[in-house]
């Protein structure tokens, strides 16, 4: 069996780390338009539940942002895609 991805696993990969760029370019756009706009403690507290996250509770409004489009957000989730990718070539493999 040749190692590597399916037809469907790299149709997927492609795909993802498509949506995943255009996406970003999308909300950086829409960022860059409201940059003077900050958002109150009490946005991140309707945002996010004390009780069920009290760990990313205890940090948010305090320079860390939800849903926005930084270079750690978008590592991060590029590194997910690709390590699914890893995966499924160890599988196939």
């Amino acid at each position: 069996m040749a190692a590597g991805l399916t037809a469907r696993q790299a149709f997927d990969t492609y795909t993802a780390i498509s949506v995943l760029v255009r996406s970003s370019a999308v909300l950086q756009r829409l960022q860059s338009r409201t940059d003077d706009v900050r958002f109150p403690r009490e946005y991140w507290e309707q945002v996010i539940d004390a009780e069920s996250m009290p760990l990313i509770a205890s940090i948010s409004g305090r320079g860390y942002r939800i849903g926005m489009a930084d270079d750690i957000n978008f590592d991060h989730v590029l590194d997910s895609i690709l390590d699914r990718a890893e995966l499924f070539c160890r599988a196939d493999a």
